[in-house]
């Protein structure tokens, strides 16, 4: 089983690592105050620095926005762009996903009792994307 980085990205951002079968670790209350910060707390989740849960890929919320952007709407986008370039710089599997595609799947990650805040929605678009990759597989057989 793959070993999956939930990243729910904002001014206030959230992780969640989800490997055999059950989230192992998360944060849900990272407060930004710059890029530069982001993308450093973002290493530690992303790159193994010791730890055994290498991480194999990263499923990432998208920002969708229309019409004028507020200042946390475009730090957000950016922070999209950020994970993007990093994890094809890392060469890390990465899954944009649209804010909605998490819905169904927030009541299980909230119900695992292991996250909380943004870290709940970063742990649904991890559960979202294995019940996809899931569903793919069963169908294309």
């Amino acid at each position: 089983m793959s070993v999956i980085l939930g990243v729910d990205p904002g001014p206030t951002s959230g992780f969640a690592i989800w490997a055999n079968y059950d989230f192992l670790s998360s944060r849900g209350d990272f407060l930004a105050e710059s890029f530069e910060e982001w993308i450093e707390e973002f290493k530690v989740w992303a790159l193994p620095q010791g730890r055994e849960d290498m991480i194999d890929e990263v499923v990432v919320e998208d920002y969708v926005g229309g019409g004028r952007q507020s200042a946390e709407g475009l730090f957000t986008t950016k922070l999209v762009g950020v994970v993007i370039a990093l994890c094809y710089e890392w060469g890390l599997p990465l899954t944009v996903q649209t804010p909605g595609v998490r819905a169904p799947f927030r009541p299980e990650a909230l119900e695992s009792g292991k996250l909380e805040k943004h870290a709940i929605d970063a742990g649904a678009h991890v559960l979202a994307k294995i019940f996809r990759d899931k569903t793919k597989g069963e169908t294309s057989g």
